[in-house]
């Protein structure tokens, strides 16, 4: 079991996870929206192989570069950087103006727009991709929501940011087939604590992304 990285990795952040759940019964519904939200980027999780990394630890498959541990991962990770903040700070859900939920479409329709066109052959790591798409997404939001969002925003993307990499520095020293998995010709050689820096370019701007999603469509729809 012990080279199951990615499902070790699902089990813990899942803990936290249920910890939240536990903690703050009145985010249950965020923490099961936002996830419910991310499980579907688990998909995408092929794009990332071998450019990003072609992982060197078991996994579960469920077809050509695609595993179980990329749903379930993705999924988690929708409510825990949606909540993170809230949770930390004893936060409660973010009062909004009303606004057309279609604007949560704003980053996978800026990565598709670039993606499409050239497929493998975009010359930008993907997480660069993908963190720049999820950024302009929050742009728009907090365009559209107004300027006093952009903290929540930000300070729903830093604390996630901050437990996702303490987690994450945990299992980089522990399991060396972790950082084995990292192509680390196609990075910027930055890194934080050994961990490259593309990690957190894209985690950021997902925390960013998610933080607001939850009040933004419970706006239109109360009954979420």
């Amino acid at each position: 079991m012990r080279d199951y990285v990615y499902l070790w990795l699902v089990i813990v952040f899942g803990a936290v996870w249920g910890a939240y759940c536990f903690l703050r019964p009145d985010l249950r519904r965020k923490l099961l929206f936002s996830s419910a939200a991310s499980f579907f980027l688990g998909f995408t999780e092929p794009l990332f192989i071998p450019g990003y990394w072609i992982p060197q630890f078991k996994a579960i498959p469920l077809g050509k570069e695609l595993y179980l541990e990329s749903l379930l991962f993705c999924g988690v990770l929708g409510g825990f950087c949606a909540c993170s903040w809230q949770v930390v700070a004893g936060k409660g859900l973010f009062p909004l103006r009303k606004i057309h939920p279609a604007l949560t479409f704003t980053a996978p329709v800026a990565f598709l727009a670039v993606y499409l066109p050239g497929g493998t052959e975009v010359p930008v790591n993907f997480a660069y991709l993908a963190g720049g798409a999820m950024m302009l997404g929050s742009g728009v939001l907090i365009g559209a929501l107004g300027r006093e969002t952009a903290w929540p925003i930000l300070l729903t993307g830093l604390a996630a940011t901050l437990i996702y990499g303490a987690i994450y520095y945990a299992f980089w020293v522990t399991f060396p087939s972790l950082p084995a998995s990292y192509q680390f010709v196609n990075f910027s050689g930055l890194a934080i604590a050994g961990i490259p820096i593309e990690e957190f370019v894209w985690i950021f701007p997902f925390a960013c992304c998610w933080a607001l999603l939850y009040e933004i469509w419970r706006g239109r729809f109360p009954g979420l």
